[in-house]
């Protein structure tokens, strides 16, 4: 794991972690030696950065996730016990990412304390976190048009 942990004034603790074993392979460093994950804590507020790169190590573009804290079960295209503030962060075609969701999963609509996805899950998970895109960045950082919620 590559990580810093910084103190900042006041009480937060500032951590930010730039790979880590349990990530899957394509949130790793890559081949060129780039980081595509960037995971920044502050406090108990997790916010996640991730780089597409073409083949010859250009960013293509950077994108934000949000991570929503939820109920996932097995064989349901739902994702329930979401609090009011998570549930803010969701929209209708927002990407979706988490292990029992096959790729290219979105959120095809929200509810109070919960959101349907387009695909059902292969697994089930309480308290997990389930990242949803939530903004999405140019090469020139500019946000880009209908890019998440």
């Amino acid at each position: 794991m590559i990580s810093r942990t910084a103190e900042t004034a006041g009480e937060n603790t500032i951590t930010e972690v730039r790979d880590d074993d349990s990530w899957p392979s394509e949130d790793r460093i890559n081949a060129l030696n780039q980081i595509i994950r960037n995971d920044v804590t502050v406090g108990t507020v997790l916010t996640s950065w991730y780089r597409a790169k073409d083949a010859s190590g250009n960013m293509t573009s950077k994108t934000l996730w949000a991570p929503i804290t939820g109920d996932v079960s097995n064989g349901s295209d739902v994702v329930s016990n979401v609090s009011a503030g998570n549930i803010a962060r969701v929209s209708a075609g927002d990407d979706v990412r988490h292990a029992a969701f096959a790729p290219g999963t979105m959120v095809s609509s929200v509810g109070s304390t919960s959101f349907r996805v387009s695909n059902i899950a292969s697994a089930s998970a309480t308290g997990t976190t389930v990242l949803v895109f939530e903004v999405r960045l140019d090469e020139e950082w500019r946000a880009i048009p209908g890019g998440g919620g």
